[in-house]
């Protein structure tokens, strides 16, 4: 059963699905898969990425200078992980707005653009 929020995000997901090209670095799909297996377990790490398979998206599986180059340019400036350094560098390299759902990218609205889905909410 999906939250409100994961609804919410499908949803808006959908709209940009249907109206751009997505474009997903692999650093994403590495941290989507990841968080499911720490969360949910093997089994829904698995579903999850048979669904992103099925998705009608442009996987980003190379890193060009200019990925690394952006890439640094917001870890030295910003307080972001390695991985959300990264997948701003993908963003800023295709002029493409950074679809979102994590607060902490919204300090890079300086070099990039953004667009938040719903937030994910804190576990502790």
């Amino acid at each position: 059963m999906l939250t409100q929020i994961e609804f919410t995000s499908l949803n808006q997901l959908a709209l940009v699905l249907t109206n751009d090209v997505a474009l997903v670095p692999c650093v994403a799909r590495v941290e989507a898969l990841y968080i499911a297996k720490q969360k949910q377990g093997s089994d829904a790490a698995a579903e999850r990425f048979a669904l992103i398979e099925a998705l009608p998206i442009v996987i980003l599986w190379s890193f060009d200078a200019d990925v690394v180059r952006n890439a640094a340019r917001v870890k030295a400036g910003h307080r972001v992980s390695l991985g959300d350094a990264l997948m701003a560098g993908f963003a800023m390299r295709y002029g493409a707005t950074l679809l979102h759902k994590d607060p902490e990218f919204e300090q890079l609205a300086d070099v990039l653009t953004l667009e938040a889905l719903p937030y994910k909410t804190k576990t502790r």
